[in-house]
């Protein structure tokens, strides 16, 4: 009898789940936010920072499109949104960093179409192939940095090696080249010997 019952029930509909999930989620940040906000108000205050409006903004996260308030600070004219930094997020910026990194991993295995397609399944949320590009290049921009910054941390300054005797040897010879007026090109040579005794 139990048996016949559980198989007249109706199938739980996952994507009712999922947006009861998704609400979940969303209380939960929510919630971090205003503990975080309330958190750093005394602090701003004791640096000098004047609290002057709750503003409101709307971000895409991967958990969803979402607006929240948080506290504005004005100290010698320069505006200042705590919670703003805490997230990781820019000025006027509009998708979080975790969702413009899924969308530039996406882009590396499927076209630009194919992602917008995948965050509107995945997500529930509506870009267009313009986001994706903008993805794609913060993403290269970052790529570039790092490879500057690991450039000179190979080639950092090497430190100073303190002999106390040091020999340099030099030499130089002039070769015949088809390149320049005299068809002639100095080439040198030179050796660096450092001896510790």
């Amino acid at each position: 009898m139990n048996i016949r019952k559980m198989m007249d029930q109706k199938v739980i509909n996952e994507s009712n789940l999922a947006s009861q999930f998704k609400d979940d989620n969303l209380q939960g940040f929510y919630k971090i936010v205003q503990q975080y906000d309330e958190y750093i108000y005394p602090i701003m205050k004791a640096n000098g920072w004047k609290p002057i409006l709750f503003g409101v903004r709307t971000v895409m996260f991967t958990f969803g499109d979402t607006s929240f308030s948080r506290r504005g600070y004005k100290k010698d004219g320069v505006w200042c949104y705590p919670v703003d930094n805490k997230l990781g997020l820019s000025h006027y910026e509009r998708h979080s960093k975790g969702l413009m990194f899924q969308i530039a991993k996406l882009s590396t295995i499927v076209t630009y179409c194919q992602v917008v397609e995948i965050v509107q399944m995945m997500y529930n949320l509506v870009i267009n192939h313009e986001t994706v590009r903008k993805a794609v290049q913060q993403a290269h921009k970052l790529q570039v940095e790092f490879d500057e910054y690991r450039y000179y941390q190979d080639h950092a300054e090497q430190k100073k090696i303190k002999a106390p005797f040091l020999y340099i040897e030099g030499d130089g010879v002039m070769v015949k080249t088809t390149i320049g007026d005299n068809k002639r090109t100095d080439l040198a040579h030179f050796v660096i010997h450092i001896y510790f005794i």
